[in-house]
């Protein structure tokens, strides 16, 4: 590219320091573009060492600390926050239980499929399961496989990406973990809060909500799936759990990494080359290796994938307000 467009950085957290380190060191160490905009959002956290650690971020162009709890609406007042802020071409709104793994130049190549092709809606960024991408995209090449209705892009430096077609809507409804044009959100306007947030919603409905909106709009995109990803979704033992807060209480175990900052080894474009032979896109059971402990596996040799319930174990955030939601 002849230039550098502008990409914004918005990271969203909430009293998980461990996973929020994880995800600013390793997108520090990974993402390798000159025109950066980063800003991030702490939703009022009280957990010990957050406060201070958010004090070393001095390369952070926008730093909001909300001083107090809103469960119900402060994702999507976070999001909506991150528009206002942002001034920059394009967004990707990054949740705090996300570490990127791969290092390099790849924002570029990104950045101009984007720039070069108005039908890409939303980008995703993060790795999916191994059985996702044969159920999406076949289970061999993609080359090979020419899909109906999927797109099939190259950039300049040769990277690949591929398109969902019509299985998934063509941007990321939430905005998580994906880079998207900030023109696009803000012509289907905020997110909007339709219900309470639930256990396996954390937007209170603004994620359904933007998913019916793009649709009424019209608006003719396809979400994209890098061949290669950036980043995963931190999972730990047991079952790959990955901790989550509804209101006052973090859900199922939050444990920090094993050794330093990171749960999974930083990985380079050519570790991952080789699982390009046999695979569409490569999941996240190959792109992510744990650090101390292992992936769990179903019967059938499936990654499960993290779920959220009523009974999952949780523990209080803020131990003076116990049985209260705040």
């Amino acid at each position: 590219m002849s230039d550098f467009p502008k990409v914004t950085i918005g990271v969203i957290g909430c009293n998980r320091l461990h996973y929020f380190r994880a995800l600013i060191e390793s997108a520090r160490a990974c993402i390798d573009y000159p025109n950066l905009e980063w800003v991030v959002i702490d939703n009022a956290s009280v957990e010990e060492g957050m406060r201070d650690y958010l004090a070393t971020l001095d390369f952070v162009d926008h730093l909001i600390v909300r001083e107090k709890r809103n469960p119900a609406h402060e994702h999507i007042e976070a999001m909506n926050t991150l528009l206002e802020v942002s001034s920059a071409s394009y967004m990707a709104i990054i949740p705090d239980d996300i570490q990127f793994i791969l290092k390099g130049k790849w924002l570029v190549d990104v950045v101009e499929l984007m720039r070069d092709n108005q039908q890409v809606g939303s980008i995703t960024l993060d790795a999916q399961r191994n059985v996702t991408v044969a159920e999406v995209f076949g289970r061999k090449k993609p080359l090979l496989r020419r899909a109906p209705r999927r797109s099939h892009y190259r950039t300049t430096s040769g990277r690949e990406f591929l398109g969902y077609g019509d299985s998934k809507v063509g941007i990321q409804p939430a905005g998580i973990t994906s880079l998207t044009r900030k023109e696009v959100w803000d012509h289907l306007g905020p997110w909007k809060v339709t219900g309470g947030q639930t256990q396996g919603d954390s937007t209170g409905g603004g994620e359904d909500d933007m998913h019916i909106r793009f649709h009424k709009m019209g608006l003719k995109m396809e979400r994209i799936l890098p061949r290669i990803p950036m980043a995963a979704r931190i999972v730990t033992p047991p079952g790959n759990t990955t901790a989550y807060v509804r209101g006052n209480r973090r859900f199922s175990r939050y444990m920090p990494p094993n050794e330093g900052s990171f749960y999974y080894q930083l990985r380079t474009e050519k570790d991952l080359l080789p699982y390009l032979e046999r695979v569409p896109s490569v999941g996240i059971d190959d792109f992510a290796v744990p650090i101390g402990f292992d992936f769990a596996y179903d019967s059938k040799g499936h990654f499960i994938k993290p779920g959220k319930a009523q009974n999952d174990p949780f523990e209080w955030i803020h131990p003076s307000v116990k049985g209260v939601e705040i």
